[in-house]
C-alpha cells in the first residue's frame, strides 16, 4: 500500500468460518461468532510485518483473535472517535502485546494504548524478538517476551 491509511485486520482461527485475515468491520452474524472468545489486542507501529507475522502465530498457536490496530479508513484519524474506538477494542481483549521494533519510539498511539490496557486491567506484556535500544518509558516498564516459547506460557498464563 501507499501509504498511512491500511483496513484495521483482525485474525480469526480457522473453526468460525472466516479467512485468517479479515477486515473488523464484519456482519453481526460473524460478530456472533468472535463475541465470548479470547481476543489479544497487538499494539505496533503501522506496517509492522514482525506484527502481522506474530498475530498469525498466536491465530494458528493458540487459537485466539488478534486484532492489529491501524488506522480505519471511515474514521477521521482527527476525530475523537478513533481513541474511543481503539478503547473499545482493547476493552475487549484477554490480553495485550506491544510489538517492539524501532519505529515505536516515534508512535503517538503506544502510548495510549498501554494506558488505555493498564485502566482496563488487561494484562500487559511487550515482545522484544530484535534488540531495541531506544523505547518509550512505559514500555520498557512491560514485562519482555523474548522468544516463542515465552510468549506462549505468558499466553497460557494470562489469556
Amino acid at each position: 500500500m501507499d501509504g498511512s491509511v491500511r483496513f484495521n485486520k483482525a485474525y480469526y482461527p480457522d473453526d468460525i468460518g472466516m479467512a485468517r485475515e479479515t477486515a473488523t468491520f464484519l456482519s453481526e452474524n460473524v460478530q456472533r461468532k468472535v463475541r465470548g472468545r479470547r481476543k489479544i489486542f497487538i499494539s505496533h507501529k503501522t506496517n509492522d510485518s514482525h506484527a502481522e507475522d506474530l498475530a498469525r502465530y498466536i491465530t494458528r498457536q493458540h487459537r485466539i483473535v488478534t486484532y492489529l490496530a491501524e488506522w480505519d479508513p471511515t474514521v477521521n484519524p482527527n476525530s475523537i472517535t478513533l481513541p474511543d474506538y481503539i478503547l473499545t477494542q482493547i476493552r475487549t481483549s484477554r490480553g495485550f502485546l506491544v510489538s517492539v521494533r524501532p519505529q515505536i519510539a516515534i508512535s503517538m498511539w503506544v502510548g495510549y494504548e498501554i494506558g488505555v490496557a493498564h485502566a482496563q486491567s488487561v494484562p500487559r506484556a511487550k515482545i522484544v524478538f530484535d534488540h531495541v535500544t531506544t523505547m518509550p518509558t512505559v514500555v520498557e516498564a512491560l514485562d519482555a517476551l523474548r522468544s516463542r516459547p515465552e510468549l506462549d506460557a505468558w499466553i497460557r498464563t494470562n489469556v
